[in-house]
């Protein structure tokens, strides 16, 4: 497929989910965590990897990044590896941010699907096998060593970063998609609500903010008035309290 085609399968997919937003709750404590991953050798141009991270605050995305990789890793777990790196320094950098504001943070959590990437993480001394990683890798070492952030495993059908580092079948990716807190602004995701009986015609956007208040649960029936939605960097995001 030609960079061109690429390119328009991409405006074709934001064209067509111009009414899908980000969902956010302040029911969740305001605990840092994240995911990192990265496809290897995904580019067929220069065989570099790409690395993907998400990270939540709470149970709410609050940041993301999909990046090529500078060097050509010459494993699964050195691309891992630096995928974690670069997603430790932006936990690192989160936390920072967030003590500024009053709220501190115990060890923070990063999720990855590759042991050996945990493995060399909590291992101090480097081998054969790891001295090809380059050095500023490394501070992941001393984080963990510290406690300030721990690696831990998951599974790689419940690794959100995937998202982030290759292309997905349309099952998977709106599997991903939803667990990121991106829904259709129609439709409701908040099943903790009751069911209102009455409500059964368009929405304007104050009257959808007051019907969540009200504990109201809108269907694909309640439309919000797409225009009423609609904002200049396209991303929506909904505040559910």
């Amino acid at each position: 497929m030609s960079h061109l085609n690429q390119v328009k399968r991409i405006l074709k997919y934001i064209n067509g989910t111009c009414d899908y937003g980000m969902l956010y709750s302040h029911g969740s404590e305001p605990v840092l965590s994240g995911y990192c991953d990265a496809d290897w050798v995904g580019s067929a141009d220069d065989i570099k990897s790409t690395s993907g991270g998400c990270f939540f605050l709470g149970d709410n995305l609050i940041s993301w990044f999909s990046k090529k990789q500078n060097c050509v890793s010459l494993s699964t777990a050195k691309a891992e590896y630096i995928a974690a790196g670069s997603s430790c320094s932006q936990l690192v950098w989160m936390k920072q941010m967030l003590t500024e504001y009053n709220v501190t943070q115990n060890v923070m959590t990063l999720f990855c699907d590759n042991l050996s990437a945990i493995n060399i993480s909590k291992n101090p001394i480097q081998h054969s096998r790891t001295k090809h990683i380059d050095i500023r890798h490394d501070f992941i070492r001393d984080l963990v060593e510290d406690k300030v952030i721990t690696l831990e495993h998951v599974a790689t059908e419940l690794q959100l970063a995937d998202i982030f580092t290759k292309a997905l079948d349309a099952t998977q990716f709106e599997n991903l998609r939803g667990k990121l807190g991106i829904y259709h602004s129609f439709t409701t995701c908040n099943k903790r609500v009751r069911r209102h009986p009455n409500v059964r015609r368009p929405m304007h956007l104050q009257e959808f903010k007051d019907a969540v208040h009200a504990g109201v649960v809108l269907d694909v029936r309640n439309k919000v008035m797409a225009s009423d939605m609609v904002v200049p960097t396209v991303k929506q995001k909904w505040v559910i309290t």
